[in-house]
């Protein structure tokens, strides 16, 4: 049987994130911020449809090593969105 390494209940802390995680979102954050930019690069599309798929992605938060809360990637793809916006 497979580890979960994270448990999330509501009404209790998150859980501390571990280090795979914040590399994965950090990795996430760079990658679909650049992703963001070239989909909208090209003046000739009104819109763009896009559909993002984590089948990892947990229960939205964590807390780092010294209490603080952190992002999920959840919440990552969506400030990665208003990042690449804002650029």
């Amino acid at each position: 049987m497979i580890a979960n390494h994270y448990d999330w209940e509501p009404g209790s802390p998150p859980p501390l994130i571990r280090r795979h995680s914040e590399v994965k979102h950090a990795i996430l954050r760079s990658y679909l911020v650049d992703y963001f930019l070239t989909l909208v690069s090209s003046p000739a599309q009104d819109r763009i449809r896009l559909t993002i798929v984590d089948g990892f992605c947990g229960g939205g938060g964590y807390l780092n090593s010294v209490g603080k809360n952190v992002p999920g990637s959840p919440i990552v793809i969506l400030e990665a969105m208003r990042e690449a916006k804002a650029k």
